[in-house]
């Protein structure tokens, strides 16, 4: 049987019958025709009175499960630490390369740089400027090593 419960998310109840988990069929082949088929009306009604009844209380599991949900949200909402930010106000970055400013919202970062290009004598200058998420210390640290290309081109080829 396959029957599980993940709490707060899913709940399922699986059942099959097959003939040979039960009683013999010898007893009902002595009955006439209508007689058997007036048993399988009052089986077949019994049998869907029990499956409203499964359904009703599915419903009430789908009731308590949202509020379970709910209450795992909020847990890992307290689990969670408060993030670092500058107050909305520019400072340098952790790196000492450039500044960052943030709030509970967003996190930028502002750096500028020089790089000697190999094949000319000229000094070329750039800004970087990225809003922070997953890459963008990656991104950083690419243009650091390959001058005048993009952060994207840097990263990704």
């Amino acid at each position: 049987m396959s029957d599980y419960l993940k709490h707060g998310e899913e709940m399922a109840i699986s059942r099959r019958v097959h003939y040979f988990e039960h009683k013999e069929i010898t007893a009902l082949t002595a009955l006439p025709l209508e007689e058997l088929q007036a048993r399988r009306e009052k089986s077949a009604a019994a049998e869907t009175a029990v499956f409203d009844k499964l359904c009703e209380d599915a419903k009430a599991w789908e009731t308590q499960a949202s509020e379970t949900m709910l209450i795992d949200m909020a847990i890992e909402y307290a689990k969670t630490p408060a993030v670092e930010h500058t107050a909305n106000k520019w400072q340098p970055d952790g790196y000492g390369h450039g500044q960052e400013i943030s709030n509970m919202v967003y996190k930028m970062y502002h750096h500028g740089y020089g790089v000697q290009p190999r094949d000319k004598g000229a000094r070329s200058r750039g800004v970087v400027s990225d809003l922070g998420g997953a890459h963008a210390s990656r991104e950083r640290r690419a243009l650091y090593r390959l001058g005048s290309r993009t952060a994207k081109e840097a990263v990704h080829g």
